[in-house]
């Protein structure tokens, strides 16, 4: 370790003893204008005189106010609106005694217009800020009663959501017992009683330590309280202003500010001196003993388990278990993803963790699945690193434990596969974000030393050890770098905390910057997870066929600026997914037990590979959205070896559009998706008779049974798929019209076929080899050019443009698992849903965008199975009359050669569609809050595109040989 970092650390923890020893509250939280700005309302009758208590809190804000009328906005809209909102408040409060101040009448006029701007533009869908749901329209009804009256089109939305925060914690009900509403009473103006709270107050003489909030309740007693006068005095001198008229948010902050130093330091094996050390434990064993633990209880036991003392948990589980997670505070709206990894990582370092395994599956299992929806948000820090870090560390103690991590695995099999796909798309990220610099996530010191902190975390798991490690202790070393160069700034924290308004804290940003520096991550080093033979590595057997695949897959175009160490990381993540998939099967169609389909190893490479394309270094998409479109394009595989299987040579294709017309019965006089839905039921209780083959034989009505029976669950799972259900009625109208189409074009498909099979030389349909010569090729060319002149009047008389735009394209299965994708995205979005069907420009360029890609895939497709087609007698793009002319004398390679090459241009001209379909629809979804969705539809055409130039090196499909 360095020497003078190590200093730095020491002298850090020897500060934080200081405070702790010391009778006195502390804390660095940063100023807030918001609650600055409370302060300076309060008021106080002296004699006959009224008086303002803190008058510098009220300079204060009128130097901050900016040019443009409002407040700062630290890090979120959020904090522009409460800090202006209340600033505007207290302005318009201090007018009433000097209405001749020219001044102050121009700064309320511009503090207004600021204000309602701010308003109209708020995100209100995807706030999460403590209490936002109800202070914001506390603080509109508040001016409006100072003259100020702010109509916007956010306020019924604000309105509704106050009202269901209300509904949950009656604001009455803070009369009779405590509330986290005390942290806001500011926000229940007008409907309490301020005189029956006051037995409530803290000792210190806060309301749950909250300066506005005891300002609020200064202002609305009628009684004056000067044990809460002189908490607001302490926060003024005290706190991080220093007695420079602001306060901040919350204060003190003495028992975060300690557990969160003190354990940060510890996890990154910084010694800490043995006289500071029991000082601090002291401080912490007494804190919650006391109760003072509402806030970061678990953080605390996790600073004292590593202070080489466990405490008693009982208390933790008491008041913060629920049925499914753990909470932060009683009724709190959104469970906090990073309460409950404290409470994990707590669990897993108290002795004898094994009894309290109900509660660690609890905390593993919600968290877990949060981060398989790819939901990494949390309300109490704005930054993706803060939780990916926390329930990385989680995860390395559970596996330093493996009899615990095995019981767990017993009752809960998917985590063992679950976990190391997150902690895997977690290094993904990582190693992409990665900036030139060294950084992560801008020039912030303090968010760059959690990046590193995560990978520590994880190069200790075992599995991570199958990629390219040095790579990742490379990327580390990058980061530590660039925070030896920025030293002087770790003392200056980042607003990326959040309270009522986002905050920075000075040292925990130094503390973890030092973590950062100062922890090892050297391969070699002891402290790796043990295992017990490999029990949580990756199988051999498929780790080999993964790279197998992986040699194929990152050959291809797409592939080629991809690093050799995100691709490794790609190859073991699409190895636990298709152990996911084995273990986890859609079974619909009947599988041979001895066939052969490399596709089943190629799937879930080819969607964790464009993953780690450069372009979806930011993607963070949904993993069990990855799980379902890997199934679906297992079943897409599956359902055309299906049909070509079920319809061979001699079917009356005419039944089989007649049963598949039945699945898609559409009444008019309700909802499409209902109908067919009540359709495939009747079908499957033979309510609806099954069509009668004009030709059928005995087997052949057999067959059309098993194909009715097949198709029925196959229709059913993807229209009756939740995030279908979830999805728009147009969606649902959409993909029961593709996948109708789909089926459709299969038995078209076959029928093409079968003509095209009798049109063929006789001689070429005697070949059995496994390979086609330029000979064989020819031969079937010539004669379907012979015979499928228009006198024939046969269904391959269409150009090849009409049938690669329709029978092909449907063909393809592109066309609906495009919708089916977009219904995954917009039920897996919590929020800015996006209506891409819904809108005229947007649904019809989305289906042109789609119907290139989907003759585009088919191109590819044909290209690389062009042998396997000639030896099936199959009709391929390059068996039309377009491409005839290139084979002039049916004997030169170079002829074939240069027919192929005419389908790939013609592929390359679709290609240009696909962009420039996207492009336009970057422009339509040009609003910030709807770009994310341009980036998920370049990932789903990157999955189409690399199957097909997966197919021009080597045909993947189907075989039973």
């Amino acid at each position: 370790m360095s020497a003078s970092l190590l200093e730095q650390a020491q002298s850090l923890v020897e500060r934080l003893a200081s405070q702790c020893s010391d009778a006195n509250d502390f804390g660095s939280m940063s100023s807030s204008i918001y609650d600055t700005a409370w302060l300076a309302m309060v008021q106080k009758m002296n004699s006959e005189e009224v008086e303002w208590r803190f008058p510098e809190c009220f300079e204060y804000i009128m130097k901050h106010q900016l040019p443009s009328g409002g407040w700062e906005s630290y890090a979120t809209p959020v904090d522009g609106v409460l800090n202006t909102a209340a600033a505007l408040l207290a302005l318009r409060k201090h007018m009433r005694t000097c209405p001749e101040n020219i001044d102050w009448l121009e700064r309320s006029i511009k503090a207004e217009n600021a204000l309602g701007k701010m308003i109209d533009s708020l995100d209100v869908e995807t706030a999460d800020q403590v209490g936002f749901e109800i202070l914001i329209v506390q603080h509109i009804e508040l001016l409006q009663a100072e003259g100020v009256s702010l109509e916007t089109r956010n306020l019924e939305k604000l309105r509704k959501i106050r009202q269901e925060k209300l509904a949950r914690l009656s604001p009455k009900s803070v009369h009779n017992a405590l509330s986290t509403l005390y942290h806001s009473l500011e926000a229940l103006i007008g409907h309490i009683d301020f005189d029956q709270v006051s037995r409530w107050r803290e000792p210190n003489g806060s309301m749950m330590g909250s300066p506005s909030s005891t300002a609020s309740y200064l202002m609305y007693a009628t009684s004056w309280d000067e044990t809460a006068e002189t908490y607001l005095k302490n926060v003024l001198e005290h706190g991080y202003g220093k007695g420079n008229g602001s306060v901040p948010s919350a204060w003190p902050s003495s028992l975060f500010e300690t557990s969160w130093i003190v354990s940060t330091l510890l996890e990154a094996n910084i010694p800490v001196a043995d006289e500071s050390a029991r000082t601090i434990r002291t401080y912490l064993q007494q804190a919650l003993e006391k109760g003072d633990g509402r806030i970061g209880f678990a953080k605390a036991i996790i600073a004292l388990c590593d202070l080489g003392y466990t405490p008693a948990v009982d208390g933790l589980l008491g008041a913060f278990e629920t049925k499914n997670h753990f909470i932060t505070y009683p009724n709190e709206r959104n469970p906090s993803f990073t309460t409950n990894c404290h409470v994990l990582i707590s669990l897993l370092k108290i002795n004898k963790s094994t009894l309290y395994i109900s509660q660690i599956r609890k905390a593993a299992l919600h968290l877990t699945s949060v981060a398989f929806a790819g939901d990494w948000s949390d309300k109490w820090n704005l930054s993706e690193y803060y939780p990916m870090m926390l329930l990385m560390k989680a995860y390395e103690l559970l596996y330093r434990q493996p009899e615990l991590a095995i019981e767990l695995f017993k009752s809960s099999p998917h985590l063992e596969y679950q976990i190391p796909i997150i902690t895997l798309d977690c290094l993904r990220r990582l190693l992409l974000q990665q900036e030139i610099s060294g950084a992560w996530g801008g020039d912030a010191c303090e968010v760059t030393s959690y990046a590193i902190l995560t990978l520590a975390s994880l190069l200790r798991l075992p599995w991570v050890h199958q990629v390219e490690v040095t790579s990742i202790v490379a990327a580390v070393t990058r980061g530590k770098a660039f925070l030896v160069l920025q030293r002087d700034q770790w003392t200056c924290g980042r607003h990326i905390w959040i309270e009522k308004v986002s905050y920075a804290y000075d040292m925990l940003s130094e503390a973890y910057c030092l973590a950062a520096a100062l922890i090892s991550v050297d391969p070699a080093f002891s402290n790796i997870i043990p295992t017990t033979d490999d029990l949580f590595l990756l199988p051999k057997e498929i780790h080999d066929q993964i790279q197998r695949a992986g040699h194929l897959i990152f050959r291809t175009s797409l592939m080629t600026n991809v690093p050799k160490a995100v691709q490794s990381v790609a190859e073991v993540q699409a190895g636990y997914y298709l152990c996911l998939l084995q273990r986890n099967p859609v079974s619909i169609f009947p599988q041979a037990a001895d066939r052969k389909a490399s596709y089943q190893v190629i799937i879930p490479l080819a969607f964790t590979a464009c993953m780690v394309v450069e372009k979806h270094q930011s993607l963070n998409l949904n993993l069990n959205l990855l799980q379902e479109m890997m199934n679906l394009s297992d079943l897409n595989f599956l359902v055309d070896e299906y049909m070509e299987g079920a319809m061979d040579k001699d079917f009356d294709y005419k039944a089989a559009r007649s049963l598949i017309e039945n699945l898609f019965v559409k009444n008019s006089s309700s909802r499409q998706a209902e109908d067919i839905s009540g359709n495939l039921s009747r079908i499957a209780a033979k309510e609806i008779p099954e069509p009668v083959p004009s030709r059928a034989a005995s087997a052949q009505q057999a067959s059309l049974s098993d194909i009715r029976t097949t198709l029925t669950r196959f229709v059913s799972y993807v229209l009756n798929h939740a995030a279908v259900q979830a999805s728009p009625e147009c969606y649902q109208d959409r993909l029961a019209f593709e996948l109708r189409a789909c089926l459709l074009a299969h038995v078209t498909q076959s029928e093409d076929n079968y003509n095209y099979m009798r049109q063929c030389d006789p001689t070429a349909n005697e070949h059995t080899t496994h390979g086609a010569t330029d000979h064989d090729i020819y031969a079937c060319v010539k004669s379907r050019n012979e015979l499928a002149k228009p006198k024939e009047h046969t269904r391959l008389s269409r150009t090849f443009y009409n049938w690669v735009r329709s029978t092909s394209a449907d063909h393809t299965s592109c066309p609906f698992s495009f919708v089916f994708f977009n219904s995954l995205l917009y039920s897996a979005t919590i929020h800015h849903k996006l209506d891409l069907f819904g809108k005229s420009r947007t649904a019809y360029v989305a289906e042109d965008l789609c119907r290139h890609l989907s003759s585009l895939c088919r191109m590819y497709n044909d290209y690389g199975s062009l042998q396997r087609d000639v030896k099936e007698k199959n009709l391929n793009s390059i068996n039309f009359p377009e491409f005839v002319p290139h084979f002039s004398d049916g004997t030169g390679h170079d002829n074939l050669s240069y027919a192929k090459s005419e389908l790939l241009w013609v592929a390359e001209y679709e290609r240009r569609g696909v962009e420039t379909s996207l492009n336009i629809l970057a422009n339509e979804l040009a609003d910030g809050n709807q770009r994310h969705i341009v980036d998920e539809l370049r990932f789903f055409i990157n999955i189409t595109d690399l199957f097909g130039q997966v197919y021009v090196l080597k045909d993947v499909g189907l075989r039973n040989e």
